[in-house]
């Protein structure tokens, strides 16, 4: 669609939208995951679900996290399945590429805005909840386009 001079440096930069800056935020996901496990926080789907919801589905406490970042974070993963039809009807792997820089973007700054493992235990959860959504957002999306999701970098 346009015209683009590849040049090495720019491709495996870790900042900016690339590929490499994508991996290292699935790995600092994955790298805070890590660490909810040594402290014996739940840090998988089933260990979080377990964590956030009571036996019969509803909610064990309200896990509201109120800041932009947490809300701009939220939004690019509830997206992420739309964008995947609309780069599929489009024929436009690029689409998901953009969406993967956004979302890459969006957790670096709830990262870096919200104590996650610091915080109460109710919105401790919660973030943790947001943090393994946003890793498999990531991992998801770097999988379609054929890019591995490390697990450290």
């Amino acid at each position: 669609i346009k015209d683009y001079v590849f040049n090495w440096d720019k491709v495996l930069a870790f900042d900016g939208e690339t590929g490499p800056y994508v991996q290292y935020s699935h790995a600092r996901a994955a790298s805070i995951l890590r660490k909810a496990a040594e402290s014996g926080l739940p840090h998988t789907a089933e260990g979080l679900t377990a964590a956030l919801f009571a036996s019969d589905g509803k909610s064990a406490f309200d896990p509201v996290i109120a800041s932009a970042t947490a809300h701009a974070l939220t939004a690019l993963i509830y997206a992420f399945p739309e964008t995947v039809r609309e780069a599929a009807d489009r024929y436009e792997p690029s689409i998901i590429t953009r969406h993967l820089c956004e979302t890459a973007k969006a957790f670096s700054a709830f990262y870096h805005d919200e104590p996650i493992l610091s915080d109460e235990a109710a919105p401790r959860l919660a973030k943790l909840g947001l943090v393994f959504a946003a890793k498999q957002a990531l991992a998801n999306g770097l999988a379609l386009l054929g890019i591995k999701a490390p697990e450290r970098m």
